[in-house]
C-alpha cells in the first residue's frame, strides 16, 4: 500500500497575530509547528500500514524550507520519506493554486493507492485542500473522517456529518481527511 500524507506547517496557534491593517496573519517571526489535526493524517497512515502488512508512508509538504522540520518529525514518527515543494512562484498561493501544486507532486510519487490530510489547516481554516487533491487525481473523498480502517480493496471510515456519526465506504484510491 502506498499511502502519501499531506502536511502544512502553521505558525504556533499560541503565537497566532494578525496585520491590523490587512488582517492577514503575521508569518514572519513567528514560531511554527505542524498543523495539528495532520499529525492525525500521518498516525493513521502509519496504523493503516501496519495493518496492511507491507507499503510505505511518504509525505508531501509545500512551504519554504523551513517546512522540512515537519517532515522530519513525521519520518521520526515512522513515515518513510518526504518531498518538499519550495519554489517562490507558489509562496502566497490560495488555496485553487496550492490543490494544483500539491496534486503534481502526489502525481510524481507514483502510482498511490491513499493520500490523508488533516480536515484543515489552523492557519487558513478552509477545509479545501482535500476535494481538490481527489478532483485532480480522479480519487473517491473521504472527509471528515474519525476513524478509518481496511478491508481488502476497500477503506471503511466512521465519519462527522450534519446528522451526527456515519459509517461509509469507498474503493481504493482514495483522499481522506481526518479529524
Amino acid at each position: 500500500m502506498k499511502i502519501v500524507v499531506l502536511l502544512k506547517q502553521v505558525p504556533a496557534i499560541s503565537e497566532i497575530k494578525l496585520d491590523p491593517e490587512t488582517h492577514n496573519l503575521v508569518r514572519t517571526g513567528a514560531p511554527t509547528m505542524m498543523n495539528p489535526v495532520d499529525k492525525h493524517a500521518v498516525e493513521a497512515a502509519l496504523t493503516l500500514k501496519e495493518a496492511a502488512g507491507d507499503g510505505t508512508v511518504t509525505i508531501v509538504t509545500m512551504g519554504s524550507e523551513s517546512a522540512a522540520d515537519i517532515m522530519r518529525e513525521a519520518i521520526a514518527l515512522g513515515a518513510n520519506d518526504g518531498f518538499l515543494v519550495s519554489d517562490p512562484g507558489v509562496r502566497g498561493s490560495d488555496t485553487l493554486a496550492t490543490g494544483r501544486v500539491l496534486a503534481k507532486a502526489i502525481a510524481k510519487v507514483g502510482q498511490v493507492d491513499l493520500v490523508l490530510t488533516g480536515k484543515q489547516s489552523a492557519d487558513g481554516d478552509t477545509g479545501q485542500i482535500p476535494p481538490a487533491i481527489a478532483q485532480r487525481l480522479d480519487m473517491n473523498l473521504l472527509s471528515y473522517v474519525q476513524d478509518i480502517s481496511l478491508a481488502g480493496n476497500t477503506l471503511k471510515a466512521i465519519r462527522k456529518n450534519l446528522g451526527g456519526v456515519e459509517t461509509v465506504e469507498a474503493p481504493l484510491p482514495c483522499v481522506v481527511s481526518v479529524t
